[in-house]
Formats: C-alpha cells, sequence, structure tokens
C-alpha cells in the first residue's frame, strides 16, 4: 500500500494542479452510541476494485466533508480507537452531493479492546532481563516482524515460537541456541491468549483533522519497499518480490513490471548459503527489497534473495544486474558511492 498525507500530498498535488480536481462531495457525521460526536475518526472511501481510497477525519463535532473523484456504489468506513468499526455502501455521483451518517458501538469487552491495541501496546507485554535483550530482541526480529498481530498474540505453544523464532534469527545470521530460547519464553509467555489493555491516549493533533489520505493498494504485493517518486514523470516506484510497481497518482492505475530471472534461481542465493528462505518466497528469485533513483535517471534496486544490485530503466522496461561484492567500482561510477 502506497500512502501520502499532510505535506507528502503536495507531490500528487501538484500533478493535479489545473485540472478539475474534484467531482463529487460527501458530507456526514460521526457519533457514538450515545449520541455524542467522535473527534478524529477516521472515514475512507474505497473503489469498487479496492486498490485506490481516500480518507478524511471527522472533526470535533464529529462532521466530516470528503472531495471525491470516484462514483458510483462505494464502500465508505469509519474507524476510531476504542471504537468497533463501521461501513457502508454509498452511492455518489457527479451531480449531487451524498449524504452519509455513522453510529459507532464503544467497545468495553476486554478481548475487543485487546484486539485493538496497538503493535506498539502490545510490545509492552514482553518482560525482558535487561535492556540489552530487548535491544538485541528489536534488531533481531522487530526490523522485519510485528508483535501482537492477530496470528502472534494467540496462545501459541513452545513449538510454533521455535519454529518462528529459529527462522527469524537464521535471517540475521545467528545461530545461537540459547538466544533462541530465551526469546522463544518471552513470546510463549507473554502471548497467553489472555486480553491485553494498557492506557493509550487517543488525542488527535488539529493539522490532523485537516489532512486527507490517498492510498493506492499494488495488486499482488505482499509488502511494498521504500517508494520513490521519478521526477521526470511523476509516477510513484515500488518493488516487491519479483516485480517493479508503478503508480500514476493523476490515473490512480498502477502497472506492475516483472523481473526477469537474470539467471537467479528460485529462492535466491538463500539455499546456497544454508539460510532458511522467507515465508511466502519460495517462488521468488530476487525478494527486491527497496529501491534508490540515481542521477542517470535508472533506479537501482536491492534484490535481498539473489544477492545483486539490479538496475530498472523506467523508459525502456529493461533490467540489468550487478553482482555484490569486491569491488566499489560499479557503486562508485554509478551513485557516486565511495563508503
Amino acid at each position: 500500500m502506497i500512502r501520502y498525507a499532510g505535506r507528502s500530498i503536495l507531490v500528487a498535488g501538484a500533478l493535479l494542479a489545473g485540472q478539475s480536481i474534484f467531482a463529487a462531495g460527501i458530507d456526514g457525521q460521526v457519533l457514538d452510541d450515545v449520541a455524542a460526536p467522535i473527534t478524529g475518526a477516521m472515514v475512507t472511501l474505497t473503489r469498487a476494485d479496492g486498490l485506490y481510497s481516500e480518507t478524511v477525519y471527522s472533526n470535533n463535532k464529529g462532521v466530516f466533508h470528503l472531495d471525491t473523484k470516484l462514483e458510483g456504489k462505494l464502500m465508505l468506513r469509519a474507524r476510531a480507537p476504542r471504537f468497533a468499526d463501521s461501513q457502508q455502501t454509498i452511492d455518489v455521483s457527479a451531480k449531487s452531493a451524498a449524504k452519509a451518517d455513522f453510529k459507532m458501538r464503544r467497545l468495553t469487552a476486554p478481548n475487543e479492546l485487546s484486539d485493538g491495541e496497538t503493535g506498539s501496546a502490545q510490545f509492552k507485554r514482553l518482560k525482558f532481563k535487561s535492556e540489552k535483550q530487548k535491544q538485541d530482541f528489536q534488531n533481531d526480529c522487530l526490523s522485519c516482524h510485528q508483535i501482537g498481530n492477530e496470528r502472534t498474540r494467540r496462545a501459541l505453544p513452545k513449538e510454533y515460537w521455535n519454529v518462528t523464532v529459529e527462522r527469524m534469527l537464521g535471517f540475521v545470521g545467528s545461530s545461537d541456541k540459547q538466544t533462541l530460547a530465551d526469546y522463544v519464553e518471552l513470546l510463549s509467555t507473554a502471548f497467553d491468549g489472555k486480553p491485553y489493555v494498557v492506557e493509550q491516549s487517543t488525542d488527535v493533533a488539529p493539522e490532523t483533522l485537516r489532512a486527507k489520505i490517498t492510498e493506492w493498494k499494488l495488486p499482488g504485493a505482499i509488502i511494498a519497499h521504500d517508494g520513490e517518486v521519478n521526477p521526470k514523470d511523476g509516477r510513484f516506484y515500488l518493488v516487491d518480490g519479483d516485480a517493479v510497481f508503478i503508480t500514476d497518482p493523476v490515473t490512480n492505475k498502477t502497472e506492475t513490471v516483472p523481473v526477469p530471472a537474470l539467471n537467479i534461481p528460485l529462492g535466491g542465493n538463500f539455499p546456497a548459503m544454508g539460510l532458511p528462505i522467507p515465508i511466502g518466497m519460495n517462488q521468488s528469485r530476487h525478494g527486491m527489497h527497496s529501491l534508490q533513483y540515481g542521477p542517470d535517471g535508472l533506479f537501482y534496486i536491492t534484490s535481498a534473495l539473489g544477492g545483486t544490485i539490479t538496475s530498472f530503466d523506467p523508459k525502456s522496461r529493461e533490467f540489468k544486474d550487478y553482482p555484490v561484492g569486491g569491488s566499489r567500482v560499479f557503486l562508485q561510477k554509478t551513485l557516486g558511492a565511495v563508503t
């Protein structure tokens, strides 16, 4: 998912300047179950194919206004901390304004409140032996994985955690048995299936209430990383697995450009190195992770599985692979890197 909010939306806004941006308006109010206004509720309008959405916030009177170019029968959803989500189908037309009100149920059951807690709140469940263990765990695990999601917050046997943690540690090249045992004990003790609720502030900054969030869902992507804007065509470029995704913020359409094999086997170089292949990457060769726009107009992409740097020409759609290791001449010539 690509998201742009606040000042970042200026990138798309500049591209749309001079055009007829808004075709329809949606007005409404978000109230709780005793008819009190909810401040800062997120109200999201989603296109029928689910690949594009627009979000605004309700103000201190619970009122929201959303200008949109979308038309037809669309899904409108309201979300707020400590409230059950609410959604409805709305018929949007450019010829008339639309009205949509929400009445949201306040959560009171401990299990509902616990399931709605943020990842940072769920992280508080973990009782570390020391600050060093906490820092090591964050480095080893949280750089790629989320704590307290729907799967991990359930009560799971130690056997499950052993397999999962061993895989995570394998990604960072660690085979220390004591670290493995400590992490398994830490996680299996913390996530015992019981509700966990902490006090968190739900205050909303005034600037947030004026924001509009535009989101583009990338078709077929799992975990897209580190988007870049091409200054020459104004499109957003992201990578995931073995594909480059190019999103046009004017048409709100995404083009998927598959990366050729480039002599990289399935699983990349992980099997040859004795490392576990990340979940869902068995059919991937490159495991594209991030990209950087270069001064030569090409994108340079890290191939996490293949162990290479891959260049991509946004004009010709051509790819070229460069093995990593040895001389730094390639990076110095193309990116000006001297580190």
